[in-house]
């Protein structure tokens, strides 16, 4: 009789081998479907940051205007409006010129 042990073993060694090709498959699959929905949560994410800096940015820009500062200077501060024209200095070039000249005493 014609023994089988040898086709048997190389039957059982493909199937091994073709068993650990489809388990590599599968878990390189979930994998890569894992890491997919994390990038996507991460995305989402990034766009709910963005959002919410858009947001304190404009709250910031609000807060800091002068239609509020003002009132709340004065209110709560006790501050005054300064309604008065801005004073313009006129200086010659020579004259700073000079005053560099004695203030490094040359």
């Amino acid at each position: 009789m014609k023994s089988y042990k040898k086709q048997i073993g190389l039957l059982l060694a493909a199937a091994v081998v073709l068993f650990s090709f489809v388990m590599t498959y599968v878990t390189v699959n979930l994998s890569m479907n894992k890491l997919y929905r994390e990038s996507e949560a991460l995305k989402e994410e990034i766009v709910k940051l963005k959002d919410k800096r858009v947001y304190y940015w404009a709250r910031y820009q609000e807060l800091a205007s002068r239609d509020n500062v003002i009132p709340f200077a004065v209110s709560e501060l006790g501050l005054e409006e300064n309604n008065s024209p801005s004073k313009v200095i006129r200086i010659q070039k020579s004259k700073i010129y000079e005053l560099e000249k004695y203030l490094s005493g040359k």
